[in-house]
């Protein structure tokens, strides 16, 4: 018992060194999460105003310098500029793809880029505003949805061990379906947490 006891004593903070040794040097995963605001380009933007939303996603990095990245956001705005119309704006976005980006965990400032793929809804809810004594106009609907690509990147702060700053990301995306083909810009900053 005497042994085993000695053994183990012997073999826990061992096995505890070495695996610490053998752990990469890099951060094997990033979780970020953030404040998003988008714009449209033509056709579709006629009021010029930003969207405000989110903006998350999370990255395995199986390299120093490469990473699978999961994307999502939401972007939402209320146009009431038109006495006749109220329209509800949404538009979401589901992509993934490679992120390039120093994942050294000694690395202070860590510029990055991604190239991503996947989907976007565009939705717009147009109801109809009834002027006394007239009549109310129709309400209807208007939904888009496609193949999303963005091409963009940004910059991280290093606050500590677990926790970067995303200072700022931008973004420039292309959104096309068998009728439609338009693009967005998107800038975010949040907080980056490391695993």
């Amino acid at each position: 018992m005497r042994s085993l006891l000695l053994a183990t004593l012997f073999l826990v903070p061992t096995a505890f060194s070495f695996a610490q040794n053998q752990s990469p040097e890099y951060d094997k995963v990033e979780i970020f999460t953030g404040y998003s605001n988008a714009a449209e380009i033509t056709p579709f933007d006629d009021d010029g105003r930003l969207e405000h939303g989110f903006n998350a996603s999370a990255a395995y990095n199986f390299h120093r310098y490469f990473g699978f990245k999961v994307d999502v956001s939401g972007t939402y705005k209320k146009v009431t500029d038109n006495p006749f119309y109220r329209t509800n704006h949404s538009f979401y976005n589901v992509t993934a793809g490679i992120q390039i980006k120093n994942n050294k965990r000694s690395a202070r400032v860590k510029p990055f880029a991604h190239f991503l793929l996947g989907y976007a809804r565009h939705s717009d809810k147009v109801r109809g505003v009834c002027p006394s004594g007239s009549p109310c106009p129709p309400s209807f609907d208007f939904n888009f949805h496609g193949v999303s690509a963005i091409i963009g990147g940004g910059l991280d702060i290093k606050v500590n061990r677990r926790i970067d700053v995303r200072v700022a990301q931008f973004d420039l995306s292309a959104i096309s379906d068998e009728d439609y083909a338009y693009g967005r810009t998107r800038f975010s900053t949040g907080i980056v947490f490391k695993l």
